[in-house]
């Protein structure tokens, strides 16, 4: 490699990392809820049921991929059981890629989580990791945004693993 496109690689990568340095870093605060769907055996006990969530995201300008830190409340109704709920809270770190399109912005979720599932049924707590991966569309307006998305959780419980799939609608400031 010539001297001349070492010195070319070398200011092209020093301007990616200092012009990041110096762009404005993005944190914003979120809200949302809406459905959330059971899925497997989860399904096969609960009816579908509601969750409410909150986030934090951060990110740069200039890069399309941010980080967002969410914590969720999730409670299904028992199908068999009347008077009976399990819940699940659980917190997640996750990588969200923006596809930049001109005022609706696509884009890709995914990370993973730590979560408490419990029930009114066995009185027992489980805490597991599990991991989620969705995706959603964004639409900014002045001050805030709307977001609509749907992501598939995967708890790895013991046996079979339980899944839901919250269809969250919410704001962004």
């Amino acid at each position: 490699m010539t001297r001349f496109v070492r010195a070319t690689l070398a200011v092209a990568a020093a301007g990616l990392v200092f012009g990041a340095a110096d762009a404005q870093a993005q944190v914003s605060f979120g809200i949302a809820g809406g459905p959330t769907f059971p899925m497997g055996n989860l399904g096969d006990a609960v009816d579908m049921g509601y969750h409410v969530q909150a986030s934090a995201a951060f990110s740069l300008p200039m890069l399309p991929v941010g980080i967002q830190a969410d914590g969720m409340f999730t409670r299904f109704a028992f199908s068999d059981v009347d008077d009976a709920n399990a819940q699940i809270i659980s917190g997640a770190i996750n990588a969200v890629i923006n596809l930049p399109t001109p005022g609706v912005t696509p884009y890709i979720i995914g990370g993973v989580g730590y979560y408490n599932l419990s029930d009114d049924v066995s009185d027992e707590d489980v805490n597991d990791f599990g991991i989620n991966v969705g995706g959603g569309v964004r639409l900014g307006l002045p001050g805030l945004s709307v977001f609509a998305e749907a992501r598939l959780h995967n708890v790895f419980t013991e046996g079979e693993s339980t899944r839901f799939v919250p269809l969250s609608i919410g704001i962004r400031l």
